[in-house]
C-alpha cells in the first residue's frame, strides 16, 4: 500500500534556476555574485517534485553515517520516526500519510542508534565536557578508535531540545564546540547518542 511516508510539498524554499525570470509572485530574495555579477534567485514552490528529492536527501544523510543501509532498514526508519500530529492523528489513514510525515533529524538520530559504526561508550567518563561560562562554551571531547558518528541533543530543565547537533568522528582526539548565547541560566542536559545507546551529561550555566 501507498505511500510509505508524506514529504513536505507545498511553500518550499529554494534557489531557483538562474536562467529563469519569470518568479513573480514566487521570488522570496536575490543574491548578486560578487565573483560574476549575476543574479541568483530563491523562490517558494511546490510540488511532488520537490518531496521526492527531500526524501532522498534524508536518506542520503543516513547513508553517509552507514553506507551498508539496506532498502528495507532505510524504509523501516523513516517509518518508525515519522510524525504524527493533529493533522495525520495517531493513527495515520494509509492510503493519504502513509506511516506520517517524514522526519529528518528523528531517523538520522535513529540510524545512529540501530546502525551506526561507533558504538557508544560503557564508560560515561569517556566523553568530556568543558564549558566556558563567559562564552558560554560547550566542548564535547572523545577519543574515538573508529571514524563514524555521534548524535547530540542539548535541552534545558523542562526537557525542550535547544539545539542538535551531529559530531563526526575520526581515530584519535575529537572535539565538538557548542554555544548557549541565547540560553537561560539553568541546568542542562546533554544527550550523546550512538550505536546501542547513549549518555546523558548534566551541565550549569550560569
Amino acid at each position: 500500500m501507498k505511500p510509505d511516508i508524506t514529504a513536505p510539498g507545498g511553500i518550499l524554499f529554494c534557489a531557483s534556476n538562474s536562467y529563469y525570470t519569470m518568479l513573480d509572485p514566487f521570488l522570496v530574495s536575490q543574491y548578486t555574485s560578487p565573483k560574476n555579477g549575476r543574479v541568483y534567485s530563491y523562490e517558494a514552490t511546490e510540488g511532488t517534485s520537490f518531496a521526492s528529492p527531500m526524501v532522498a536527501g534524508i536518506i542520503a544523510l543516513m547513508l553517509q553515517i552507514n553506507p551498508n543501509l539496506e532498502p528495507e532498514q532505510i524504509k523501516t526508519i523513516i517509518q518508525k520516526t515519522a510524525i504524527k500530529d493533529g493533522f495525520t492523528t495517531l493513527t495515520p489513514v494509509p492510503t493519504k500519510w502513509g506511516s506520517g510525515k517524514i522526519n529528518a533529524s528523528a531517523a538520522i538520530k535513529e540510524t545512529i542508534r540501530l546502525a551506526g559504526t561507533i558504538t557508544i561508550p560503557k564508560n560515561e567518563t569517556a566523553i568530556n565536557v568543558y564549558q566556558n561560562p563567559i562564552q558560554r562554551n560547550l566542548t564535547l571531547g572523545y577519543e574515538s578508535l573508529e571514524s563514524g558518528y555521534f548524535f547530540v541533543e542539548v535541552s534545558n530543565s523542562q526537557g525542550k531540545v535547544i539545539q542538535i547537533k551531529i559530531w563526526q568522528l575520526s581515530q584519535g582526539t575529537n572535539q565538538l564546540n557548542m554555544t548557549l548565547l541565547e540560553c537561560e541560566d539553568e541546568l542542562y542536559s546533554i544527550c550523546i547518542i550512538g550505536k546501542g545507546g547513549e549518555i546523558v551529561k548534566k551541565v550549569l550555566i550560569n
